[in-house]
């Protein structure tokens, strides 16, 4: 599982591209923006960035500008911000250290010293959390209530989770701890308890269970524990069968159906979310950003983008474009589908700006053109789920669930 999400700022595409690459093969999860503009811009809408690399040599916006307004908004603890320099220029680095820099390294980049930088400033930021006495931290070894845990199997931008063993059933499960400093915000607290409620409330085994939500001596999940494949291990990666394919659709689109009869709409539907067990069923997990429809809800504030950008549909991204609804959910099931099929990712933009304008603009390839054996049927439907208005595409998971009934007794 990735790491903290790092955002790097450089106005030099190549730069920035080889740096973003090099930070993915050490496990974190990264995004890059050209500018400035678009830094703040990505920062305040995914509000889930842990470091921000910063250029100071940019045209329009440039680096000293983007600190100050960054620190406007977030302190040194909320968001380390390294700069990168030119070698020998003394001036910049002074003058970014007092206006609030974290850290600055030099270019050319030596990935050893960055990496070194940057895992200083996170463990300094650990060890100011863990001198609150409020706040308790966890890791493998620690014990909660009844659970032992084992070993860190993942990491997301507000929670870690373990491996663990229930002492008191003698059995594997998950525990999700939030991370202690989201655990005074009032938001991140929240979704969090709106999480277990939401989970608990769904009745079909492909949706991954619920046993305990607790809040001492912090705030956890005891969630079932899956022994499978993340669909993120394969697709876009490489082709799956067809019918492999629309088997693992028409699971898909049966769960969401089963889901959106509560009134909730996951809006983080992607292969990461989805485990394939060892006799082939689909577990769809990570409700921490669902919403209930049939209730008006505060933990969203405005202007804040929750998903993962790669995988929203249009009207997450932008709110002008329609309500959110069933086919939030159903945009992303078109884009799996064709990762699936085609072996290849739907989205291939590298920058949130990028990603934004594509899953905006694009127009859908055909599946049949990369591989004719794909029915026509399930070439069309793939192409309406990515419709980029929502009323192009099918308003329901139940509908899609028939349709993809119906092509895989077809393929039968």
């Amino acid at each position: 599982m990735a790491n903290e999400t790092i955002l790097v700022v450089d106005d030099e595409q190549f730069n920035r591209d080889m740096l973003s690459r090099r930070l993915k093969r050490e496990g974190y999860d990264t995004f890059t923006a050209s500018g400035g503009r678009e830094a703040i811009t990505i920062v305040k809408a995914l509000g889930r960035i842990d470091m921000v690399l910063l250029d100071i040599m940019m045209p329009e916006m440039d680096g000293f500008a983007t600190l100050k307004e960054l620190r406007n908004e977030y302190s040194d603890q909320e968001l380390p911000i390294i700069m990168l320099t030119a070698i020998g220029d003394s001036d910049s680095i002074v003058k970014a250290l007092n206006m609030g820099a974290s850290d600055y390294v030099t270019k050319p980049v030596n990935l050893e010293v960055l990496k070194a930088r940057m895992q200083s400033r996170f463990a300094k930021k650990k060890a100011t959390q863990g001198a609150d006495n409020s706040v308790i931290t966890v890791g493998a070894g620690s014990k909660l209530g009844t659970y032992l845990l084992k070993s860190e199997i993942g990491k997301g931008a507000t929670s870690t989770v373990y491996l663990a063993e229930d002492t008191r059933l003698n059995r594997q499960v998950a525990i999700k701890v939030l991370k202690p400093e989201f655990c005074e915000d009032e938001e991140s607290l929240g979704r969090f308890v709106q999480e277990a409620k939401t989970v608990a409330s769904i009745d079909h085994p492909g949706v991954v269970g619920i046993y305990e939500i607790a809040h001492k001596p912090c705030h956890y999940l005891a969630i079932e524990y899956l022994q499978g494949i993340n669909m993120a291990s394969f697709v876009g990666l490489e082709p799956v069968d067809i019918k492999t394919a629309v088997d693992y659709a028409w699971q898909i689109a049966d769960i969401l159906t089963a889901v959106h009869e509560k009134n909730i709409i996951h809006r983080d539907l992607k292969p990461q979310n989805l485990i394939v067990d060892g006799e082939g069923r689909l577990h769809l997990m990570d409700f921490g950003t669902a919403k209930l429809t049939n209730k008006e809800s505060n933990l969203t504030k405005a202007g804040t983008v929750l998903g993962t950008p790669r995988y929203m549909a249009p009207e997450q991204l932008e709110p002008k474009l329609g309500e959110i609804g069933e086919y939030t959910d159903l945009f992303p099931l078109g884009l799996i589908i064709y990762e699936m099929i085609s072996g290849q990712s739907a989205i291939q933009g590298d920058s949130f700006h990028s990603i934004f304008y594509e899953l905006l603009f694009r127009q859908p390839s055909s599946l049949s053109a990369i591989n004719p054996n794909v029915p026509a049927a399930l070439d069309q439907l793939c192409l309406r789920l990515q419709a980029t208005k929502a009323a192009d595409r099918p308003q329901t998971a139940a509908e899609v669930r028939d349709e993809l009934y119906n092509i895989k007794q077809k393929l039968s």
